[in-house]
């Protein structure tokens, strides 16, 4: 099963697909985070703290060949007439999925042909404060799967908030993926609604830690735990334990490496008897 979904009780599920290394190390509890172009996906309001441009990239290589690409842009708007600056971000997601031998009744083990799969996202996003302490974002996506040569399409939309109780310590909170749902030939499916909660704590200048506690409709509760530890000003290991990826043990890792205005990350999450 996916990281951050579970297959085969929703559709859609790639949208709760995670997004950077830096959180995916920290098993996706990143939800009280607001200091990067991640929040885009794991809570909006995060953007809100931002001050300047970011893009992010990822590549994510999933089990049984099914890939996924992400790239976010995030702005400021400059704004003279209030205290507080606005913040838009644009992401795109997109997944392919491996060739899959075609089969019918009467050529059970396949015709000889082979089809495949594809997802994308499009999701704008926007954040503000509402006062030096309170953060609130919204992200609005549009939805599309193709599978052989069907597709459907949907729009959702996630609201999220974080309180800065201190300079240490946030508290955030969303619900993600309210829309419509996706329609396959004449078959109409729900998108995987969640609600999640979660804590960052900075310990000191070079520990941070994090917890998330995820609610998905028609399933039970997840919990995701995440860890980060600075060294040399530029060095970062990372370690997160999350119950979301029954393939795997539900352990991640990852490293970043950061420059002046360049960070390099990367994650590694076992899937059990899938390739890791």
């Amino acid at each position: 099963e996916s990281k951050q979904g579970k297959a085969g009780t929703k559709s859609a599920e790639f949208i709760t697909l995670g997004f950077g290394s830096r959180p995916l190390s920290m098993s996706g509890a990143y939800t009280a985070v607001d200091d990067d172009i991640f929040s885009a996906f794991w809570n909006p309001a995060g953007l809100a703290s931002l001050k300047n441009m970011q893009i992010a990239l990822m590549h994510n290589s999933l089990p049984e060949d099914i890939s996924q690409e992400y790239v976010s842009l995030g702005i400021p708007i400059k704004n003279s007439n209030s205290k507080y600056n606005p913040y838009i971000a644009l992401t795109l997601n997109f997944g392919k999925y491996g060739d899959e031998s075609v089969t019918t009744y009467s050529k059970p083990y396949g015709t000889g042909s082979t089809f495949d799969g594809s997802d994308l996202m499009v999701e704008l996003s926007f954040a503000n404060k509402l006062n030096d302490k309170l953060l609130a974002g919204i992200n609005g996506k549009f939805i599309k799967q193709e599978l052989y040569n069907y597709d459907g399409t949907a729009f959702a939309v996630d609201l999220g908030m974080i309180m800065k109780m201190n300079d240490n310590l946030s508290l955030g909170a969303g619900v993600f993926n309210i829309g419509s749902k996706i329609k396959f030939i004449n078959e109409n499916e729900e998108i995987p609604l969640q609600l999640k909660t979660g804590i960052s704590l900075k310990i000191s200048d070079y520990l941070l830690t994090n917890g998330d506690i995820i609610y998905t409709k028609d399933q039970n509760f997840d919990m995701a735990v995440g860890f980060e530890l600075k060294f040399l000003k530029m060095l970062a290991a990372r370690a997160g334990f999350n119950t979301v990826n029954e393939a795997g043990s539900g352990l991640t890792l990852g490293l970043g490496l950061s420059f002046d205005k360049l960070n390099f990350d990367y994650t590694y999450e076992p899937y059990g008897d899938f390739n890791s």
